[in-house]
């Protein structure tokens, strides 16, 4: 089952700042598309570049703050306490409970759920693609 990121925003001036698209969301796994740009990361065929981290808020439309390791607050619902969660490879952005695990797919760890509704992000810099 895959979670789900609420909409509402956290606040606060946590993680880095980077423009973004206006549909990157909160609780979306990202990776860098261009200098100091982010858009929504891709663990499946054809994969994105590696995810650098979670949108743990966005201050407008196109700005987010990216968290690559720490704790996400309470931005997702439906986490399973201590299930480690990794890149979808199914829809981009999103975090999955099931690993990648096809050809050409990128297998990268996000993080472990801390609770139902926060991960403890640990973005995994040593992806790979099977």
């Amino acid at each position: 089952m895959a979670a789900t990121a609420r909409t509402q925003d956290t606040g606060g001036a946590r993680g880095d700042a980077y423009t973004c698209p206006s549909a990157v969301g909160v609780g979306d796994v990202v990776y860098m598309s261009a200098a100091n740009t982010v858009d929504r990361a891709f663990g499946g065929v054809p994969p994105t570049l590696q995810a650098i981290g979670v949108v743990i808020t966005k201050p407008t439309t196109t700005t987010a703050r990216v968290l690559g390791d720490g704790h996400s607050g309470d931005i997702y619902t439906g986490l399973s306490f201590g299930t480690i969660y990794y890149l979808s490879s199914t829809t981009p952005g999103k975090i999955s409970a099931t690993p990648a695990s096809a050809p050409g797919e990128r297998f990268q760890a996000i993080g472990t759920a801390s609770s139902a509704t926060s991960l403890a992000i640990g973005v995994d810099r040593t992806s790979v693609i099977l």
